[in-house]
């Protein structure tokens, strides 16, 4: 499929979920403040930590080999999803008993408050859902069909936008932070329907032993995944520990809500590349064609990234007021540090899929740690000096540092002689 038709019908999906991530921001904004809007950010960091360790972190593994063995005749199909099955079981069921147990202690450990147990204990009960959603999805992912992802995804977000203004309504923050969990289990339902109605796999698939070269290909994806999990939501909570510590909740408050502008931006074009280039990288073995395809992706993808940005500066007061309230109008001054470093992070992230395809474990590794421990120790450094501005402007330097990593990483790639 190419780039730009996988943009377009990406896209669909993307509107609506960047649509419903601002009504809900506007509706938690409204209720909560810039405070209860802090404390949702810290707690969706430490549910992207939980949702990646509950299925092993084999989404991208999953996506590439269905990708590689649909066509095939051999059993090796049936092979990768009975073991991605029984990780997905094993992993899904080891996360929700602590949960389910010890949720008061959990709270306490990330938190410093048990504000979060009933969550978290909710979290335990549903996870095992979101963990086989995930594996449904990534079958359908890698099978490349796109049309489908896009109405499941489509359906599952509206759902879980009308779940989120109810629960935030009657219950204020408890309402928000469980809507944070359900709505991203809810959506296990959808992805089943559509996974029988369209004949796309039955459940024999699903069933089998757990096979040692299969579990050991899912490995490599699952250790980058859950690295790359943990490096980077651990990395926020720091620095956002360190910006109520020193200026409240508030403030923590405006960043995350700078937080929700970037992420609503970014994500057309990283859904529409971890569709496209994951299964299109792993497929190609010729340098040249390599660098025709990162050129290609980088043609089309900077410019928009570009005039988008520019189009949101230039806006930035309107956008807080529609999305938000007067209250977080202090946010204006991170505007524009945060959409440089949005720029330099899109590029970035077109060649760092070029290492998970690749299986570039190692490297993947280490880029993640040395980036994510970068960006806190510049952030932490800048605080006293520039106050909460220091956190985007941490955070534009270190996309650029690590683009320029990853150009330096493949210039034999990028720079090959046709």
């Amino acid at each position: 499929m190419k780039l730009i038709k996988t943009i377009l019908l990406s896209s669909i999906t993307t509107f609506i979920r960047v649509g419903s991530g601002f009504i809900s921001s506007k509706v938690v904004s409204l209720i909560l403040g810039p405070s209860g809007l802090g404390q949702i950010g810290g707690f969706a960091n430490f549910l992207s930590i939980v949702f990646t360790f509950s299925n092993g972190a084999i989404n991208n593994g999953v996506i590439k080999y269905t990708s590689q063995y649909s066509n095939e005749k051999s059993n090796r199909l049936k092979l990768l999803i009975s073991t991605a099955s029984i990780v997905t079981l094993i992993c899904s069921i080891s996360i929700s008993l602590p949960l389910l147990i010890i949720p008061d202690h959990i709270s306490t450990f990330f938190f410093n408050t048990i504000l979060y147990s009933q969550p978290i204990r909710i979290l335990g009960i549903s996870l095992i859902f979101f963990s086989f959603n995930n594996l449904l999805l990534s079958i359908i992912n890698g099978k490349s069909l796109i049309s489908i992802l896009t109405k499941i995804n489509s359906i599952g977000t509206i759902l879980g936008l009308l779940t989120t203004i109810y629960l935030v309504y009657f219950f204020r923050i408890q309402g928000a932070l469980i809507a944070l969990v359900l709505s991203q289990t809810i959506i296990f339902i959808i992805s089943a329907i559509f996974f029988y109605k369209h004949n796309i796999g039955d459940i024999t698939l699903f069933i089998g032993g757990l096979d040692k070269k299969m579990f050991k290909r899912l490995t490599q994806y699952s250790i980058m995944a859950l690295f790359a999990a943990l490096c980077v939501p651990l990395s926020q909570i720091l620095v956002r520990n360190e910006i109520i510590d020193r200026f409240g909740n508030d403030s923590a408050g405006y960043w995350q809500g700078m937080m929700r502008i970037s992420e609503g931006l970014l994500l057309v074009v990283t859904t529409a590349m971890s569709t496209y280039y994951l299964p299109k990288f792993a497929s190609i073995k010729d340098q040249k064609d390599l660098k025709k395809e990162i050129l290609y992706g980088f043609k089309i993808i900077m410019p928009v990234v570009t005039i988008t940005s520019l189009i949101v500066y230039a806006f930035r007061f309107k956008i807080i007021e529609i999305l938000f309230t007067n209250n977080f109008i202090q946010m204006e001054n991170l505007f524009l540090s945060q959409l440089v470093g949005d720029f330099f992070k899109i590029g970035a992230w077109i060649l760092s899929y070029l290492m998970i395809s690749k299986s570039m474990t190692k490297l993947y590794i280490i880029i993640e740690v040395i980036f994510a421990t970068t960006f806190v120790l510049i952030s932490k450094f800048l605080i006293p000096f520039l106050g909460i501005q220091a956190v985007t402007i941490a955070y534009s330097i270190n996309s650029f540092l690590g683009f320029v990593t990853l150009v330096l990483i493949f210039r034999k790639t990028l720079f090959v002689t046709q």
